[in-house]
């Protein structure tokens, strides 16, 4: 499911490619994580920018209905992370998470 990806700086920690509550997890450098888990109840991927293991409160979080969408948000997060990871400070939780979901995926075909 995840092949063909490009997690640039990333090193993969975690894969599995079946529906799961975990499926994969990326570290980046200053203490950045990629995670993306499947949602049993709601059908839904979600994928979520760590910074400093504070889970509670994500830099951003994509929420996907279909694995199309969950791939168009995987690359926008890795993008998003692999920029963030080297240049942005993160003060934890100061501000809300950002919320993406389908309706702001761009879906290539």
């Amino acid at each position: 499911m995840f092949q063909g990806f490009d997690f640039l700086s990333g090193e993969v920690t975690w894969q599995d490619n079946c529906q799961q509550e975990d499926m994969l997890q990326v570290k980046y450098p200053n203490n950045y994580i990629l995670d993306v888990s499947w949602v049993e109840g709601t059908g839904q991927y979600i994928i979520r920018i760590i910074r400093d293991f504070e889970w509670r409160v994500p830099v951003a979080e994509y929420v996907a209905n279909t694995e199309d969408g969950m791939k168009a948000f995987l690359n926008t997060a890795i993008q998003r992370i692999e920029k963030e990871s080297h240049i942005k400070p993160y003060y934890g939780a100061l501000w809300k998470t950002d919320e993406y979901h389908d309706e702001d995926a761009e879906v290539s075909n």
